[in-house]
């Protein structure tokens, strides 16, 4: 692997290799992937090839992204985060791939050398094709975020992923700022044991600022990247609930639903009419017997009251592939809602709905 990275792709989007050299008759280009820079195998996961369409349409192109997501697993979200440290190898990939054309006459030769690194992230239609959004290698969007601060919960709030691949050197501190006492602390991220070349992340709340939040700024020297707020709220009624979820650029995000849940259960079956063992049969045990019976939880929560500017979560939330509600596994029921404004309403909560992704009978074979 080069020691620069080219291109961050978000592998739910097609990333396209494009071969079109004028003269060539076939293309074919080789995939080579890991979860560990330097460790590029010597052999190639994938050969794709194809012929030009016609002589006058000679362009070939290839979409890598499926193949890079065979080699991300968003298990769940990494432990306790108390400094920088390094992402969990499988929740990215890094790639190489080789393109190759033939004239038909030269032979096969090479067209071009591609690598980079792949989340399973998505673009926007409106960020055009292949583009990479996590501007200076920040994965994640500025923005005000909440969260419930509890003893039980105290390093749950998670992590910020950067991009230190190729040593990408745009980010050089991180600065936390403490939203009650305005204490700074500035962690160094310039130094080579925070400087490697694999990706890292670092606490979106530092452990001291935990119950009274704090501003996170990345910065290049003096200069802001960019910014995150992380505000506590005290719930004293009810009991909240947390949705952990993999957002717009791959990484592990999370939003509180801070205000009255309900949970239910729904069952299924198959219902038979058994045939009696004897004319001479025993009432208790009946004619009709449910066959295959099992069940599913589901939740309603309620956000409580929300700013606008955190509505790009409830949307990266509903397009999220992996969900989790209090760390199980879960499906988000919920498909449709208003994108609230409070031009026009003053103040609004979103509800929603999740049924866990398992039946309560163990039936897994």
């Amino acid at each position: 692997m080069s020691s620069t990275i080219s291109a961050r792709i978000y592998a739910r989007s097609p990333y396209i290799v494009s071969i079109n050299t004028g003269t060539q008759v076939s293309g074919r280009i080789e995939v080579f992937l890991s979860n560990t820079l330097g460790s590029i195998p010597a052999s190639p996961q994938y050969t794709l090839s194809k012929p030009i369409p016609s002589s006058n349409l000679t362009e070939i192109t290839f979409d890598i992204s499926p193949y890079c997501r065979e080699f991300i697993s968003n298990s769940s979200p990494q432990p306790s985060l108390t400094n920088i440290q390094a992402l969990d190898n499988y929740e990215y990939c890094y790639f190489e791939v080789y393109a190759y054309y033939d004239d038909g006459v030269t032979g096969e030769q090479l067209d071009a050398l591609y690598y980079g690194v792949a989340t399973n992230g998505y673009n926007s239609f409106e960020d055009y094709a292949n583009a990479d959004k996590a501007i200076y290698g920040i994965y994640a969007k500025s923005g005000v975020y909440y969260y419930y601060p509890d003893s039980n919960t105290i390093g749950r709030i998670g992590h910020i992923g950067i991009d230190k691949s190729g040593g990408l050197s745009y980010i050089t501190s991180a600065v936390y700022t403490d939203l009650i006492e305005g204490v700074v602390t500035t962690v160094d991220l310039s130094t080579s044991s925070s400087n490697p070349a694999q990706f890292r992340v670092i606490p979106k709340v530092l452990t001291g600022n935990y119950f009274s939040g704090n501003i996170l700024e990345l910065k290049n020297g003096s200069t802001i990247l960019k910014t995150f707020t992380f505000k506590p709220i005290i719930e004293c009624k009810y009991t909240p609930v947390k949705v952990d979820y993999i957002d717009k650029f791959g990484m592990w995000n999370f939003l509180w639903f801070f205000k009255a849940s309900n949970e239910n259960i729904s069952t299924t079956s198959k219902q038979y009419n058994l045939k009696q063992s004897s004319w001479d049969f025993t009432p208790t045990y009946g004619v009709s017997k449910l066959i295959n019976k099992t069940g599913r939880k589901t939740f309603t929560l309620n956000t409580g009251w929300m700013e606008e500017d955190s509505n790009f979560q409830i949307e990266e939330l509903m397009l999220s592939e992996r969900v989790l509600v209090d760390g199980k596994p879960a499906i988000l029921k919920t498909d449709k809602t208003e994108l609230f404004k409070h031009l026009n309403n003053k103040q609004f909560s979103y509800q929603m709905e999740f049924e866990v992704a398992y039946d309560l009978i163990q039936n897994v074979k």
